[in-house]
């Protein structure tokens, strides 16, 4: 166990500790360590501090509340710049402090963009953010909920078809679809958009109740260790990655795709065992990856 990970004391901070929670007390968790915990003994974690990330992301959280309470005046002036939604205006100005190069300088990781292979924990979990300043579409909505949540806002996960994004929940249960991992700053789309985009929704998609609705504390903690059978996956460490994919599913059994993970590690399993089938055509998309056999298709949240 690496230093990092060694000299924490806390169960929570660690996937089995997090695992023996009750329900009501995972609840209580915060998202970033539930994160954080889902990267132990990942490629690309052997030296991340557990604690120094933590502090890193008060510092930004606290910094955003500055940006926040001094820009405040712009929503005042032109409310309609903003839809006439605060929630809107602070996430707006969360992004944007976060992405200029002028403010923090977070990015999107360069060597991410069209490559389907997760061999690096840093890419798609919250400690690369927290450490070099570089994540994806699978870990800056992580980033905006667990800043956005130590300053009281009402943010939550939310996945379209192959993608994941931020919702802004307010007291009435009134929601607005937030998306910041994307070029350029903040935006707000309708259900409408991400019906279409990234990939195209069913009827029997959206009425499944699994997209663009609020996360619940165990159905992020299954999409964090599913993130991490991924990665193991890809990284050939295929035990590991099955007991990811099971604990996925025994934390939220209606909302993972087991079965989908499962498969796709069978076939991860078969090719390095020089067994895929040549006719089986694989298109990736950075949060799935569709494979397509005699038509059959398989989507996988990533």
């Amino acid at each position: 166990m690496n230093a990092g990970f060694g000299s924490i004391a806390s169960p929570l901070r660690s996937i089995k500790g997090l695992l023996e929670l009750s329900p009501q007390k995972l609840a209580d968790v915060d998202i970033a360590a539930m994160n954080l915990a889902c990267a132990e003994g990942l490629p690309g974690a052997e030296e991340f501090d557990f604690g120094a990330c933590l502090a890193t992301l008060d510092s930004w959280a606290n910094a955003v509340r500055r940006y926040t309470r001094d820009a405040a005046g712009d929503y005042q002036r032109e409310p309609e710049r903003f839809h006439h939604h605060r929630g809107y205006f602070r996430f707006l100005s969360m992004v944007t402090l976060l992405k200029h190069p002028r403010g923090l300088g977070v990015g999107y990781q360069p060597t991410a963009i069209g490559n389907m292979r997760f061999l690096d924990s840093r890419d798609d979990l919250l400690h690369g953010l927290l450490t070099r300043k570089l994540g994806t579409c699978t870990s800056l909505p992580v980033l905006f909920v667990a800043i956005g949540r130590r300053l009281g806002w009402p943010l939550h996960l939310a996945v379209a078809k192959g993608h994941l994004l931020c919702q802004w929940v307010d007291e009435g249960g009134r929601r607005i679809n937030l998306e910041g991992a994307c070029a350029g700053g903040g935006e707000t789309y309708d259900d409408e958009y991400y019906h279409h985009w990234p990939r195209r929704m069913t009827t029997n998609d959206i009425a499944s109740g699994r997209y663009l609705r609020p996360l619940k504390t165990n159905e992020e903690f299954a999409l964090f260790l599913e993130t991490r059978g991924h990665c193991l996956t890809d990284n050939g460490r295929f035990e590991e990655a099955a007991d990811a994919y099971a604990n996925a599913h025994r934390l939220a059994p209606e909302w993972s795709q087991y079965d989908a993970h499962m498969y796709s590690l069978k076939l991860a399993r078969d090719r390095e065992a020089g067994l895929f089938c040549p006719n089986a055509a694989v298109m990736p998309i950075r949060h799935g990856w569709q494979l397509t056999i005699n038509s059959p298709i398989v989507l996988q949240m990533r």
